[in-house]
């Protein structure tokens, strides 16, 4: 099956998709949105804390 390279291992694809934005110029902002922070953000809007 094929692969986007460094990313065949499950434990290293988020350290090896951020190390690739940090490399390519993406903002801080754009790779906290990958890292979680949509996800994050998506979850306080929807549950009551």
């Amino acid at each position: 099956m094929p692969y986007v390279d460094g990313m065949e291992n499950p434990g290293e694809a988020m350290r090896n998709a951020v190390r690739w934005l940090v490399k390519h110029g993406y903002t801080d902002t754009d790779i906290a949105k990958l890292a979680g922070g949509n996800a994050l953000r998506v979850l306080k809007e929807t549950w009551a804390f």
